[in-house]
């Protein structure tokens, strides 16, 4: 493909044109990567961390019973820090992540 789009150019009200640099699959692939991995390992950390404070001994297992306590204090946190990840950090960063806030084409 000797034709790939390098820029995104758009025409604005103002007749200043703004010209936006346009990611690959390679760049879009290893930055979903970057950010899979950091949240998996965020979520994993507070998961064990929270079993280990809240067993009170090495041990990651749930209790035995049906406990609200263990939900709301280990699993809750670690699926909201997998799933709101992307949420949370694009508001954060201005619409960028780990993942792509450094991109080679910048």
């Amino acid at each position: 493909m000797s034709g790939a789009v390098r820029d995104l150019v758009v025409d604005s009200v103002t007749g200043i044109d703004v010209s936006l640099p346009v990611a690959g699959p390679g760049a879009r692939a290893y930055a979903f990567l970057v950010d899979w991995h950091i949240r998996l390992i965020l979520a994993f950390s507070w998961f064990a961390i929270g079993a280990l404070l809240y067993n009170g001994r090495l041990s990651l297992a749930p209790p035995l019973t049906n406990e609200a306590r263990w939900f709301g204090a280990v699993v809750a946190p670690a699926l909201a820090i997998y799933f709101l990840y992307h949420y949370v950090l694009e508001l954060a960063m201005r619409g960028s992540t780990p993942g792509n806030s450094r991109s080679p084409s910048r």
